[in-house]
């Protein structure tokens, strides 16, 4: 439901669906994302990273805390940097080493300047169950950066 009405009801209403998902799911990633989102829209950045911390807590599938709270950077908000989200990053892969975490952690490389790095591993996941042409388009940009 929360899918279905976000964008199309007022932030309150979808706020109660947010509440009812996090009480009926307080293990699920979902719900704490969809709130701290939300939070940081009106820029309660603080406020948005301490639920992020208790979502990492209460959460079953730790890596999907780590992965979700990594795509909450927001330059505007110092905590949230490009380190920080690479640290959780990492930390998600550590528990579950899924390619989808690899792709994220290179996306966020490049992000950072990393060309090198971020080409290496774009590459190097074209030889996972997720290739595709997303990945060789993010490789030749990383090179491109490179010359």
């Amino acid at each position: 439901m929360m899918t279905l009405k976000k964008g199309q009801i007022a932030s309150t209403d979808y706020d109660k669906y947010v509440d009812e998902f996090i009480g009926k799911f307080p293990a699920s990633a979902y719900g704490y994302k969809e709130r701290a989102s939300r939070l940081s829209n009106e820029a309660k950045y603080e406020e948005s990273s301490k639920l992020m911390e208790e979502c990492i807590k209460k959460a079953a599938k730790k890596d999907e805390a780590y992965s979700a709270y990594a795509d909450m950077g927001d330059s505007i908000y110092t905590a949230w940097n490009i380190d920080k989200a690479i640290e959780m990053i990492r930390k998600a892969y550590s528990i579950n080493a899924l390619p989808a975490y690899k792709h994220q952690e290179a996306q966020y490389s490049y992000f950072k300047g990393d060309y090198q790095q971020a080409l290496s591993m774009f590459l190097d996941l074209t030889k996972t169950n997720i290739n595709s042409g997303e990945l060789y388009y993010e490789a030749a940009q990383s090179k491109a950066q490179l010359n």
